[in-house]
């Protein structure tokens, strides 16, 4: 496999053709979902329900979504449009757990009881031990066990709501990991709080095997990073969750030295082969979506989404004109 393409393909598959410890660094910011509103009690798991006899399934298919609960690629606040990359992570209920299964099937009959909630408990235990229940995670431990496959140490960057720290952190903790929990506070989040706190923050979780060195400075080493909504480059290359540049640029120069490999295999709109390119770092890059796979190309190549749709009107740039 090349150095410093993006593939368009279903990394799931994509990974498999990497050897053994082969990357010195992951950077991911996979699919995962997003809420908008408190119900009281209730945990993210409730969420699945449309009505009492309809359960959501992991659709990335906006027109199947409605405003207040879905499915976004990053830590978006709403999802009402633009939500369909990465469908790699599109799961039904054909992953529920025998014992999440037996929960939701009873209460559908009967109803949310103490019955109901002896259940749920049980269910809990066994996803959180097993994450083959999808609702909140995006993604299951064998997507880890093939990342740590390919990483020559553990060294890895994994963007997340805070339902899936348990998961992820849990993983790398047995693994024997350094875990740090970074931070992305968005200075103007769009202010909506129905029961719950503003969406203002997002999370990023590193972990690093033993021997694995954090570089950098100073100004790179914060563990929290302040900053507006990328307003600016969602326009240029339209993606919805798109994270800072310089955010990433700061992680990447933390953990990694020029010519190291770095994988992001939810490339989006190219963010992390960007990074790499600037700072002289190799990246492998896997974009299921083609219409966003496309993006990150001409991304990579300087071209944006805004300077494109000029030009398909026949406006030359000033570039074009030297």
């Amino acid at each position: 496999m090349e150095l410093n393409v993006i593939y368009n393909e279903d990394c799931y598959e994509g990974l498999k053709r990497l050897p053994d410890k082969c990357v010195d660094l992951v950077y991911i910011d996979p699919p995962y979902q997003f809420t908008m509103g408190g119900n009281g009690h209730s945990e993210i798991a409730n969420r699945k329900y449309k009505s009492k006899k309809e359960i959501y399934s992991l659709d990335t298919d906006i027109t199947k979504r409605t405003v207040g609960t879905g499915y976004s690629s990053g830590g978006g606040c709403f999802g009402t449009k633009k939500r369909n990359y990465h469908s790699q992570i599109n799961q039904t209920d054909v992953n529920l757990s025998p014992e999440r299964k037996a929960y939701l099937d009873y209460v559908e009959k009967n109803g949310k009881d103490a019955e109901a909630e002896r259940l749920r408990v049980i269910a809990n235990a066994v996803d959180n031990r097993e994450n083959t229940y999808f609702i909140s995670k995006g993604f299951t431990n064998n997507l880890l066990d093939e990342l740590c496959r390919i990483m020559k140490k553990i060294y890895i960057y994994i963007w997340c709501n805070k339902e899936q720290l348990r998961q992820i952190i849990d993983y790398f903790d047995d693994k024997g990991c350094f875990i740090d929990l970074l931070t992305w506070h968005k200075t103007n989040p769009i202010p909506t709080c129905n029961n719950t706190y503003l969406s203002d923050t997002e999370y990023c979780v590193m972990a690093r095997e033993s021997g694995c060195r954090i570089y950098g400075t100073v100004e790179t080493k914060h563990k929290y990073y302040i900053s507006q909504c990328n307003v600016s480059d969602k326009e240029l290359f339209e993606h919805p969750t798109i994270k800072p540049l310089e955010l990433v640029k700061n992680h990447i120069i933390n953990s990694t030295l020029e010519g190291d490999v770095v994988l992001d295999c939810f490339m989006g709109s190219g963010t992390t082969a960007v990074a790499c390119k600037e700072l002289g770092r190799n990246y492998i890059g896997f974009e299921l979506n083609p219409e966003y796979w496309q993006i990150a190309v001409d991304r990579v190549n300087g071209v944006s989404q805004k300077d494109k749709k000029l030009k398909e009107k026949g406006y030359l740039s000033i570039e074009d004109l030297m």
